[in-house]
């Protein structure tokens, strides 16, 4: 019987623990959001994340989607170092060290990602550990790997997601 009220008592607790993983916000918009323009876009594509940044053995890391079925297209992923802090702005530069790390999937599945040629730039202006909400904004050049010469410019990003453990 003990063991049933554990058992219980550990899955009320994820349940709790996972209902702060997303949800909205006092304006009905994903917790777990980012937006941004591509080569200047007509509209900001805007991608979710069912999770959150998490950090587990790794730098801290959230990616988000268009359909959370699908990561190789309509896909953004930040992951940032571990002396992560408000104020703290990374660059492509910050890359080599370990720890900043941005890929993005356009909607016919090309990856682009952070390289030393492109000029990239993350501000983390919320990062008050875990239980928060993280919030920067980013812009700049991701290159394409595989094909020379082939780059996206991702401009006024926004980003904001919760923190599940530091």
């Amino acid at each position: 019987m003990k063991f049933k009220l554990f058992i219980l008592f550990s899955l009320v607790v994820i349940a709790i623990g996972l209902a702060g993983c997303g949800g909205t916000d006092s304006n009905g918009d994903p917790i777990n959001r980012t937006s941004f323009l591509v080569n200047g876009g007509p509209k900001h594509q805007s991608y979710t994340s069912d999770i959150g940044f998490v950090h587990i053995g790794l730098p801290p890391s959230v990616s988000y989607t268009q359909d959370k079925n699908d990561i190789t297209h309509n896909y953004l992923s930040i992951q940032v170092p571990t002396d992560v802090g408000p104020g703290k702005t990374y660059t492509q530069n910050d890359s080599s060290i370990g720890g900043f790390y941005v890929v993005y999937y356009n909607a016919n599945g090309v990856r682009y990602q952070l390289d030393s040629t492109g000029t990239f730039s993350l501000k983390v202006t919320d990062w008050a550990g875990a239980g928060s909400v993280a919030k920067g904004n980013f812009s700049g050049t991701l290159v394409n790997e595989s094909v020379l010469g082939d780059s996206v410019q991702i401009t006024d990003g926004t980003f904001q997601a919760f923190i599940h453990n530091n």
